[in-house]
C-alpha cells in the first residue's frame, strides 16, 4: 500500500469520524435546547403563580367563602371588599393568561388551589363579577376582564371532570353563561389561531 493510497484510506475515516462528530454534538445540542426550553417554561409557571397566586391568596380565598351567599358588595366591609377584589382580579388574571393560551390547563390545573377553589369561589362571587360591580372593575365593551373568571370556573369543571378529580361533594355543579363562554372561546381560538 503506497503512501497516496494510506493517506486516502486515512481522509476517508477522518471524514466518517468528523460526520459521527458533527451527529452527535447536534444530538447534544438539540437535548440542551430542549432541556433549557423546559427549564424557561417551567421558570415562567413559578413567576407566573407568584402573579396570579400571590402568598395571601389563600387566606383571602378563606374569608371570601366565609361570606354570606347572595351577599350585597355594596354593603361589606372595606375589608371584605378589598378580599372580593383581590380574588376576583387574580382569578380574571388567571383567566385571561389561559383564555389566549399563555399556561395550558394541565400546568394550571394540576395545581390545587386552581381546581376546586375556583369553582367554589366563582359561586360565592358570580352575582358580583356578573353584575359588573365592583365599579372599579367595570371594563369598556370588548374587553372581558369579568368574564375571563367564568371562563376559568368553566373549564377547571371541565377539567375536573375530564381527568377524574370531580370527586368532591361539595363542589356545586358550575352552570355558565353560555353565550359569553360560547363568544370568550371563539375569540381564544381565533388568538390562538392567528398566533400560530
Amino acid at each position: 500500500m503506497s503512501a497516496t493510497d494510506l493517506a486516502t484510506v486515512v481522509e476517508g475515516w477522518a471524514t466518517v469520524a468528523g460526520l459521527f462528530v458533527v451527529i452527535a454534538g447536534a444530538v447534544f445540542a438539540g437535548v440542551q435546547l430542549r432541556a433549557d426550553s423546559r427549564s424557561r417554561r417551567l421558570q415562567a409557571l413559578i413567576d407566573l403563580y407568584s402573579v396570579v397566586w400571590p402568598k395571601e391568596m389563600p387566606g383571602v380565598m378563606g374569608h371570601v367563602l366565609s361570606l354570606p351567599d347572595d351577599f350585597d358588595f355594596d354593603q361589606l366591609e372595606p375589608a371584605d371588599k378589598d378580599a372580593v377584589m383581590l380574588v376576583t382580579v387574580s382569578m380574571s388574571r388567571t383567566g385571561y393568561f389561559l383564555r389566549n393560551g399563555l399556561i395550558r390547563e394541565d400546568e394550571l390545573f394540576g395545581f390545587a388551589p386552581f381546581n376546586r377553589p375556583v369553582i367554589l369561589t366563582w359561586d360565592k362571587v358570580k352575582h358580583v363579577v356578573r353584575s359588573g360591580v365592583p365599579r372599579s372593575m367595570a371594563v369598556p365593551e370588548g374587553v372581558h376582564n369579568n368574564l375571563d373568571f367564568e371562563y376559568l370556573a368553566w373549564r377547571a369543571q371541565a377539567y375536573m371532570t375530564t381527568h377524574g378529580v370531580d370527586r368532591f361533594a361539595a363542589v356545586p355543579i358550575f352552570n355558565p353563561d353560555i353565550a359569553a363562554v360560547d363568544r370568550i372561546s371563539h375569540q381564544a381560538q381565533q388568538v390562538r389561531v392567528l398566533a400560530t
